[in-house]
């Protein structure tokens, strides 16, 4: 599954690689990339549930995940 999370907060390749990071560590998640230019992330992942943890990780990196 492939799925595109919205966020305010990225500014620099640093906060990108940051959260890449942070997310890739996730169960279930095999592929990040995010674009602090557009504020997004891109996540591949494997199960529906993934997404929701994914979030709750964004923002206890500092994050905004916008709706």
């Amino acid at each position: 599954m492939k799925t595109t999370i919205m966020t305010k907060g990225m500014h620099c390749p640093g906060c990108e690689n940051r959260v890449a990071s942070i997310l890739k560590n996730l169960e279930d998640i095999w592929k990040v990339k995010a674009n602090a230019k557009n504020g997004t992330i891109t996540i591949r992942y494997t199960k529906p549930e993934t997404i929701e943890h994914a979030k709750a990780a964004i923002r206890e990196a500092g994050y905004e995940v916008v709706l």
